[in-house]
């Protein structure tokens, strides 16, 4: 018997987790075809008209802009299937606790929202910064918030949060990278990606694409190649799928600027592979 559960609802994480044996259960599909059946409901449809109704009414302008929308808000019907699908496996299962990993995001709020209804403690791991700004007020839902460090705790407490309900973990991220073999890595990196020995590593780590990045990319690209270093620039999955137009613009760039140098772009494999291999890592 498994003392816990694993449910992810995102393919890529699936995906990385499946490579790593790890077993669990990825609901992504069910939630998103129950989303749209939601969306297209007579009752969808309506909730949907009352919140642009809403946001017209008290001018949110990040959400509405002239005769437009932000597409963000059609999320809560993702939410809403998110909650309807935890809410039917908490009631044949009701586990002692749940921990969301990355609280703060749809999937994670809309769990941690719907295991209050089942008396359910939760926790969250935040393994990325938590930036000073007004969002903070109202991201994190998890009755016990685990961050990685003192800067976490004091801006998660200048918003409000109590400090009884924060505990001082350490990034596991950090842990996990720490203690991995940087050798065993390197010999990873040099087969699967073709690194020549002998030559020190240079690692990009992107979260997101930003203007003129290919630019300054190509220039440095040169960089590595006259200067006989390795260059890996690791690029966010989200690019894999969601944002793949953005991501194919700046390749493309890329490629024209750069024929036949030397270089690896890659999205789909986990930073943690690559930066315990890394000689310097740019972020």
């Amino acid at each position: 018997k498994t003392p816990y559960n694993v449910i992810v609802f995102d393919p890529f994480l699936s995906s990385q987790l499946n490579t790593n044996k790890i077993h669990h259960l990825n609901i992504f599909e069910e939630a998103y075809v129950l989303s749209s059946i939601i969306q297209n409901s007579d009752e969808g449809i309506k909730l949907f008209n009352e919140i642009k109704n809403i946001i017209i009414k008290n001018n949110l302008s990040i959400l509405y802009f002239g005769k437009y929308f932000n597409p963000l808000i059609e999320k809560i019907f993702f939410s809403a299937s998110v909650i309807l699908i935890m809410n039917k496996i908490f009631q044949n299962h009701t586990p002692k606790s749940i921990v969301a990993a990355n609280d703060g995001t749809l999937v994670g709020n809309s769990t941690v929202s719907i295991s209050k209804k089942w008396g359910i403690q939760s926790f969250s791991i935040r393994t990325v910064n938590i930036i000073s700004n007004s969002t903070v007020y109202s991201t994190f839902k998890a009755d016990k918030i685990c961050v990685y460090g003192k800067q976490a705790l004091r801006t998660l407490v200048k918003f409000g949060y109590d400090s009884k309900n924060i505990l001082l973990t350490g990034n596991i991220r950090y842990d996990y990278i720490k203690n991995s073999n940087s050798d065993k890595q390197r010999i990873f990196l040099e087969h699967s990606l073709n690194l020549e020995k002998n030559k020190k590593l240079i690692v990009i780590g992107m979260g997101k694409w930003y203007e003129n990045d290919e630019v300054w990319m190509s220039k440095f690209i040169h960089f590595c190649n006259i200067h006989s270093f390795n260059l890996i620039i690791k690029v966010h999955p989200n690019y894999k799928n969601e944002k793949k137009d953005i991501h194919i613009q700046k390749m493309n760039f890329i490629k024209k600027n750069c024929p036949n140098l030397k270089y690896n772009i890659i999205n789909d494999m986990d930073s943690s592979k690559i930066i315990p291999a890394a000689d310097l890592v740019i972020t």
